[in-house]
C-alpha cells in the first residue's frame, strides 16, 4: 500500500476530504469549495443523482471524486463509511460531519415530535460523534 501524497500547505492539494451530507445543501457547498482549493473529494450521501451531480462537478474541477450512498441514522453504516473512504486512496486528510436528517419535508412532515427527534438524534448527533471517533 503507497503512502498518501505529501499535502501542499496553504491549499488542499493532494488533500482528500471526506464530506458527510454532501449531496445537497451546506454540505455540497463545502465539497465544491474543497476541489476548487485542490481536495479529493468523497462525496457522501443518500440521493444517486444528486450525489453523482457534486461528483461530477468535483472532476470538472480536475479533481477525484467517489461517491458513497449510506443512511447515517443505520449505525452500521458508520464504520462502512470510515472504511471505504481511508480505502480509496489510503487514508484521509479532512473530515466534515455535515449530514443531518430532514424531519421537515416528504414522509417526515408528517411524523409526530418523538419520531422527529429520535431520527435528528440518530444522524445530527450520534452519527457525527461515531464518525469522528472512527475517523480521527
Amino acid at each position: 500500500m503507497a503512502p498518501l501524497p505529501q499535502p501542499s500547505y496553504g491549499t488542499l492539494h493532494n488533500m482528500v476530504a471526506v464530506v458527510t451530507g454532501a449531496s445537497g445543501g451546506i454540505g455540497r457547498a463545502i465539497a465544491l469549495e474543497f476541489a476548487a482549493a485542490g481536495a479529493d473529494i468523497i462525496v457522501h450521501g443518500r440521493r444517486q443523482e444528486a450525489a453523482a451531480e457534486v461528483a461530477a462537478k468535483v472532476e470538472e474541477l480536475g479533481r477525484r471524486a467517489k461517491v458513497i450512498l449510506l443512511d447515517l441514522a443505520e449505525p452500521s453504516s458508520h464504520e462502512s463509511l470510515v472504511q471505504a473512504a481511508w480505502d480509496w486512496q489510503q487514508g484521509v486528510h479532512i473530515w466534515v460531519n455535515c449530514a443531518g436528517a430532514d424531519v421537515l419535508t416528504g414522509e417526515a412532515e408528517n411524523w409526530g415530535f418523538e419520531r422527529k427527534l429520535e431520527e435528528l438524534w440518530k444522524v445530527d448527533v450520534l452519527a457525527t460523534v461515531s464518525l469522528s471517533r472512527l475517523s480521527g
